[in-house]
């Protein structure tokens, strides 16, 4: 782990991203949910963004965001869009309007990272 797992970058619409570029990304529903979980929590604004890899067969890759409601995060059908959503793109970030907001997900991943490096280190 370095101080750099995730970045925070200021992006020129006055928003701000949480990346993870020294790691895969997010495909699967499970993961997804896990993310959204954590998101719902941080953000207070009416939509939040997902950083989203278009699945393709070019070498060079495609990014886009992705806005969602708030309420795509937390209601019956969450489940059914996690797995739509990882079936058709890699998520690759989160975008917020705040960057305190920002700050929360990379705390809370940060967190989360140290915490399975020591579980892991435990095992072994």
């Amino acid at each position: 782990m370095n101080n750099e797992d995730f970045k925070i970058i200021d992006l020129p619409n006055g928003t701000w991203a949480v990346s993870w570029p020294e790691w895969k990304p997010v495909r699967d529903m499970v993961t997804a949910m896990k993310l959204f979980d954590m998101v719902r929590t941080i953000n207070t604004s009416m939509e939040v963004g997902f950083g989203i890899e278009l699945v393709s067969t070019k070498e060079t890759k495609d990014f886009e965001i992705m806005w969602v409601k708030d309420y795509m995060l937390q209601n019956e059908q969450t489940e059914y869009y996690a797995d739509w959503l990882t079936t058709m793109y890699n998520i690759v970030g989160v975008v917020f309007f705040k960057e305190s907001e920002a700050r929360a997900l990379k705390y809370e991943l940060d967190k989360k990272l140290t915490w399975h490096i020591l579980r892991r280190e435990q095992l072994d």
